[in-house]
Parts: C-alpha cells; structure tokens; sequence
C-alpha cells in the first residue's frame, strides 16, 4: 500500500510488562471513552450519505473482543485484521476513498520496552483527502487517548 499520510505514538511500557499484543489489541477496542464512542457514532451517521462504509455496533460486541484471537482476516466492527506476528497487529479497511491501516505493536528499543499505535492512510481521490482534512484534528486526540487507556486497562488484566 502507497502511504500517503502516517503518524505514530508510543508509551513507554514497565520493563516487567508480560501482556501479549492481543491484550492490547483487545483493549484498543474496549477502553474507548463514551466522547469517542459518540463521535464513531456521529462519523458512521454521516459517512452513510456519502456512501462510505461505517460499522454498527454489535450489542454483544464485548464478548466478541474477549474472544477474537486476530487472526488474519477477523473482524471488528470497521477494523480487519490484515497482519498480525508476537509483536504487531495490523488492522484496517479499504474503501472508495482511502485505505487506512491501523498498526498496534510492542518493540524494544535501548532495553525499554514501548507500545505504539501507528496510522497508515494511503487515499484514493478527492474525497479521501477532505474526509482526512475534516478528521485529522480528532484523529490525533483519539490515537493519543486509546493509547493511554490501552496501556491503563491491558495494566488491569
């Protein structure tokens, strides 16, 4: 995939951390804020109009992030795991606009131990580029604050 935009924040990780990468896959999808919740609603609402694929939330959604493993080609909502190894799970989705990957990993680096979250966009037209423009300030909030919860609720495990 050609990428057109990319960005990525890491938090350091205590050196004891034993979680496995689908731990913290699992609570990318599960510590999400109500005001994130509510704007994936908003984003969904709109996007229908325009043709753009958006995702319903399935009333037994919990149980499904409990139990998926990520394996190559599950799904979560608008999310599809396309890649996944002991150290990184790759999820996304193409669409009309823009294909985008959503990157979830663990690395080592000088002995200290990080998990980062990266975005991958690579857009396909026009729309893919304003539909960013609009989303980008929100974006970088949420990428930041799913960070500090998965790292907060993968802790409470």
């Amino acid at each position: 995939m050609r990428v057109d935009y990319s960005d990525q924040f890491a938090k350091q990780l205590d050196s004891t951390d034993a979680n496995s990468i689908e731990t913290y896959a699992r609570s990318f999808f599960s510590s999400a804020p109500k005001w994130i919740i509510r704007l994936f609603k908003c984003r969904n609402t709109i996007v229908s109009f325009l043709g753009l694929k958006g995702s319903k939330i399935p009333k037994d959604r919990d149980e499904i992030i409990r139990n998926c493993q990520f394996n190559l080609n599950d799904k979560i909502g608008l999310f599809q795991v396309m890649r996944k190894t002991k150290d990184e799970i790759i999820l996304g989705q193409n669409d009309y606009h823009l294909d985008f990957r959503i990157i979830i990993g663990k690395k080592l680096v000088s002995e200290d131990l990080s998990l980062f979250i990266s975005t991958e966009i690579q857009f396909h037209n026009f729309l893919g580029k304003v539909y960013f423009i609009v989303i980008k300030p929100f974006h970088r909030l949420i990428a930041q604050k799913m960070l500090h919860n998965m790292v907060k609720t993968a802790k409470c495990r």
